[in-house]
């Protein structure tokens, strides 16, 4: 027994060191990552010169209760469809500026139609960008023809340029952007990028609000929102479906019984890069489109998506209309 036990002790100990050995290298790659996202940040920070920005919103005097939510998911900034894909989808910082051209234009063309609104809110539901250092959070290699600043500079730029165009032509009472806490390709990486997206927001007077879980809500006049991007960070083995089924709706059950929300309930979400809404008994259940499109990984399980926008516009009510933007 004596020796059993000093052999147990004996192989307890190496065993033990070759865990902390694999623990330190982990956390030393770690605090080398952070350090690296620091130095990104601090050089993106500097470049940004809120004097060039000339727009400050100021509230309309709109009376009808009508609202407009942008929903903004998969832009995937960085990303690169390659030659190899069975179907083109060029992606760059030009495009991904055309095509938040094209949702402005189409925001636009609403307000035209109905007198303008009371709330204009964005809403972005996670995968702004492609992912740090060539992967995802998890690591999974990914295809990009842009490095982690260049990501991160035309985020900035682009949603600037797309928020200031809502400020200067969209007539309404109140603009609002809100951001989904974490998704699997953007994670922590994107979270501090809209983190610095929002103090621009707040420099022009529009209302920011940055989500540091996975799933959270906002509510708008009658309706409960809950947003995600439908997988975090590391977590969830698989993601949200495209449509209702009886494990995501009694998950989704869990929170609102959790958080004591009842009422009229809209649960939206990313992830699949395809537009769907089912029904649950207590909520509706809403996938939105991607702005990206499809990757080579899409293209070859799931055929070619198209690139699209999702939008809502609701009535004092809270009764929506739903509507999609195609950008490609």
């Amino acid at each position: 027994f004596r020796e059993k036990e000093n052999d147990f002790l004996r192989s307890y100990e190496a065993e033990k060191i070759r865990f902390l050995d694999v623990q330190l290298k982990k956390y030393m790659k770690e605090n080398a990552d952070l350090k690296d996202q620091l130095n990104s940040f601090g050089e993106l920070l500097s470049d940004i010169d809120l004097s060039k920005i000339d727009v400050k919103f100021t509230p309309s005097n709109i009376k009808d209760k009508k609202d407009i939510i942008i929903w903004l998911s998969d832009m995937h900034i960085g990303a690169y469809t390659t030659e190899y894909s069975l179907f083109d989808n060029s992606y760059d910082e030009t495009i991904v500026k055309d095509r938040l051209n094209k949702v402005f234009i189409k925001v636009y063309e609403e307000s035209l139609l109905l007198g303008g609104f009371d709330n204009v809110i964005v809403c972005n539901l996670g995968d702004s960008l492609d992912g740090y250092n060539g992967k995802t959070n998890r690591g999974t290699e990914l295809s990009q023809n842009m490095n982690n600043k260049d990501q991160i500079k035309t985020f900035i730029s682009s949603m600037t340029e797309f928020l200031s165009k809502l400020v200067k032509h969209i007539p309404c009472n109140n603009i609002k952007y809100y951001a989904v806490g974490e998704s699997n390709h953007g994670s922590d990486f994107e979270y501090a990028a809209n983190v610095s997206l929002s103090y621009i927001c707040t420099s022009i007077n529009i209302e920011a609000t940055i989500f540091s879980k996975s799933i959270d809500y906002f509510v708008l006049e009658n309706v409960t929102y809950i947003v995600t991007h439908g997988n975090d960070n590391k977590n969830m083995n698989r993601g949200l479906p495209l449509t209702i089924n009886d494990k995501s709706e009694n998950y989704i059950n869990d929170y609102l019984t959790y958080n004591n929300i009842s009422g009229k309930v809209v649960f939206v979400k990313g992830d699949l890069h395809q537009s769907a809404v089912t029904y649950a008994k207590r909520f509706v259940y809403k996938s939105v489109g991607s702005l990206y499109g499809s990757s080579d990984w899409i293209q070859a399980n799931f055929g070619f998506t198209k690139a699209c926008c999702d939008y809502s516009i609701v009535n004092k009510n809270g009764d929506r209309l739903d509507g999609l933007v195609i950008l490609n």
